[in-house]
């Protein structure tokens, strides 16, 4: 049976207050699994969760049938990789250089640096220092970053923020891509329901840290799912094209 991410009753708080309430979810691999919800709903909280970058409060994160989160973070490499939303294009390397540290948060890589820069279209930037990259190729070098530790779990907080629409599309067809291809679950949040609808395979909501639904994308997208996961938030939903 291929491997799945199964969350039991898992939960977590922050100064004693509940940001995720007892969540139970399962995501089959390989696909796209878009997590949606307004500001403020718990998107990018529940990713540094399942990442281990958050203590749980209760319940377990299962990928495979190991827990992650008792894990330490160099067996958890061996198992995801995690793209942040915000990079830090200070780091002084170039964007071949950053691969090959990334592959080695992973004992077991074996991934194909030259592969994989050609795969997003870096080939020609592989010299270039991460500072002088653009928004758009920043994305695309963290997302090599992430593939390069080579595992068959990759979470993406909001990989199409601050891209414009041909950029964003561009991404959401790579993360299908990885997920058909590579036979990998990929797991990420999204701003734009449209893009969610297009190219999941199914679609997570998120409201105030609690999951609202969870499924086909063309039902978890329709008008009065999203009016209902947007209630009394002041978020414009934003058109993908």
């Amino acid at each position: 049976m291929p491997d799945q991410l199964v969350l039991r009753d898992c939960s977590a708080s922050l100064d004693g207050q509940p940001i995720i309430q007892p969540l139970s979810l399962e995501l089959p691999s390989p696909g796209l699994h878009c997590l949606i919800g307004s500001n403020g709903a718990g998107k990018t909280t529940l990713l540094r969760l399942l990442c281990g970058l958050l203590d749980r409060t209760s319940g377990s994160v299962e990928f495979g049938g190991r827990d992650l989160l008792r894990m330490n973070g160099r067996d958890r490499a061996k198992y995801l990789g995690y793209v942040p939303q915000i990079a830090d294009a200070g780091i002084p390397l170039n964007v071949r250089d950053s691969l090959e540290v990334a592959r080695l948060s992973n004992s077991r890589s074996r991934a194909d640096i030259d592969s994989l820069l050609a795969r997003l279209n870096l080939s020609a930037l592989a010299d270039r220092p991460l500072s002088r990259l653009s928004g758009g190729e920043l994305k695309r070098a963290m997302i090599a970053q992430a593939l390069a530790q080579d595992t068959q779990l990759l979470l993406l907080d909001e990989p199409t923020a601050h891209l414009d629409p041909p950029a964003r599309r561009e991404v959401m067809q790579l993360m299908r891509d990885i997920a058909r291809q590579d036979g990998r679950l990929v797991l990420c949040s999204l701003h734009y329901p449209e893009l969610a609808a297009e190219f999941a395979n199914s679609v997570v909501l998120l409201r105030d840290g609690a999951l609202l639904g969870h499924g086909d994308p063309q039902e978890m997208t329709t008008d009065a799912m999203l009016a209902e996961l947007y209630a009394g938030s002041s978020d414009r939903v934003e058109a993908a094209t």
